[in-house]
């Protein structure tokens, strides 16, 4: 029995895999990702601390928004304090509900990755040319408020349709988010490449046994 797949890529065992290292042979690299969600007050979807609380549930709202207020400024103090870069999955909404945190991003040169217009939505109902407007709408937003165009991507709730990829790839976004377990992939067209394990091929591109294997469950690393 064969079940329903999304013909992007060809099972592969990592054991099987050639062995990978990163520049001047690093074994490791990290990053760091900060999420920066702005959601809407007593309506849409959001993330619940406990049990719900009678609308508009003012005390889960502020607890959302905590980091906004809060949290990101400690993570930035802390960043600073150990000289670590960051990238930061963020909201477009946050641009004008909470442009100081913008400031302080610029400030840092940290990089910003599209996150969606706010986590109080999902995007995973849209018909396909809704989809596009909204990724355009979320990469123009992105670039006028930090002066570069986003290269990345991880939607609200890691939400996706099955078009996502090769519209993301269409809008001008490189990296997907939703990567388990594989080494990092880029949407890039040419990377049709002997031994590329950097590539989340479009539909239509598969090849048997493709090493450039990523999930393509919608988003970007």
């Amino acid at each position: 029995m064969q079940l329903p797949y999304h013909d992007r890529y060809a099972y592969s065992p990592i054991v099987d895999r050639p062995d990978y290292s990163w520049p001047d042979g690093k074994r490791l690299a990290v990053y760091l990702g900060l999420n920066i969600e702005h959601f809407a007050f007593g309506a849409g979807e959001g993330h619940l601390l406990t049990v719900p609380g009678v609308a508009p549930d003012a005390r889960t709202f502020a607890w959302r928004d905590y980091g906004n207020r809060v949290g990101v400024w400690r993570c930035l103090e802390l960043f600073d304090e150990l000289n670590l870069p960051a990238a930061h999955l963020i909201n477009t909404t946050v641009f004008d509900y909470a442009p100081r945190i913008v400031d302080a991003l610029k400030a840092r040169g940290d990089e910003f990755i599209g996150h969606g217009r706010t986590n109080a939505e999902r995007h995973g109902h849209m018909w396909e040319s809704d989809e596009k407007r909204f990724l355009q709408e979320v990469r123009d937003s992105i670039e006028r408020a930090s002066g570069t165009p986003p290269r990345g991507w991880m939607a609200p709730w890691m939400a996706a349709t099955h078009r996502t990829p090769d519209l993301l790839k269409e809008v001008g976004f490189r990296f997907p988010d939703g990567l388990a377990g594989r080494r990092s992939a880029t949407l890039d067209e040419d990377a049709r490449r002997p031994n590329d394990e950097h590539t989340l091929p479009a539909r239509d591109q598969r090849q048997p046994s493709d090493p450039g294997e990523a999930s393509f469950t919608g988003a970007i690393s």
